[in-house]
């Protein structure tokens, strides 16, 4: 379950698969989705890797994790998955590859992670739960231990660190929040004010521009390495 606990600012890959999924022509739906039922078995049966990156292999269970993980978001926002299997297991593979070409990227570079800032993750992990049965319970039911969760963790901030570190700040504008705002808001009625509004749609614009830098940098990085996908 490597990277499975991936952090806000590396898990934006994942919007990109999610973008590339929701488009697209649904006339051939019926089709599609025959060709994906017939498609399933044969992609059960197969065995090894779904890539390998510079010759660091992605376990097709951790694929399948993620694959999973995918397909329940795609249900909580009301998407249909049907005839769309195909580009939903490329978009997670290609994260999948994202994320193990920052990681490497960020091991060369020799970048540290405290012990205190792996704890501070760590709190700030087991914070998302009401207690600490609850938490100890979620750990037993996916496998991991707080070792396990910790050592991905530290993980994830050398990450996070090594994007910082080659990426530009982001900073957002009054007057970039402002446009946004009024194309949000424009036909709403009792819509905030754009004060009280004016935080988060900063935040999101910040986020989206992060997330920009971010797959910049990965297609960078993948043009310069050795990448093989065997889905």
């Amino acid at each position: 379950m490597k990277k499975i606990w991936i952090t806000s600012l590396i898990a934006v890959l994942a919007l990109f698969s999610l973008a590339a999924c929701s488009g697209g022509d649904n006339s051939e739906s019926s089709k599609k989705e025959e060709n994906a039922k017939s498609e399933k078995s044969e992609g059960e049966s197969k065995t090894g890797p779904v890539a390998t990156v510079n010759g660091q292999e992605i376990p097709r269970k951790e694929f399948n994790q993620q694959l999973e993980g995918t397909k329940q978001r795609y249900k909580q926002m009301g998407m249909k998955i049907e005839g769309k299997e195909k580009q939903m297991e490329q978009g997670v593979v290609n994260q999948l590859i994202g994320i193990e070409l920052l990681s490497q990227k960020a091991t060369e570079a020799n970048i540290k992670v405290s012990k205190e800032e792996v704890e501070k993750g760590y709190e700030q992990f087991a914070s998302k739960f009401p207690s600490e049965e609850e938490r100890k319970k979620a750990l037993e039911e996916s496998g991991m231990t707080e070792d396990k969760v910790k050592k991905q963790l530290e993980e994830n901030i050398k990450i996070q660190k090594y994007v910082a570190e080659n990426t530009k700040e982001v900073t957002v504008s009054d007057e970039e929040a402002k446009k946004q705002y009024e194309s949000m808001m424009k036909g709403q009625k009792n819509a905030p004010k754009f004060e009280e509004a004016k935080k988060q749609i900063k935040q999101q614009i910040k986020s989206q521009k992060q997330g920009q830098q971010v797959t910049k940098l990965v297609e960078k990085l993948r043009k310069e390495a050795d990448v093989k996908v065997t889905l």
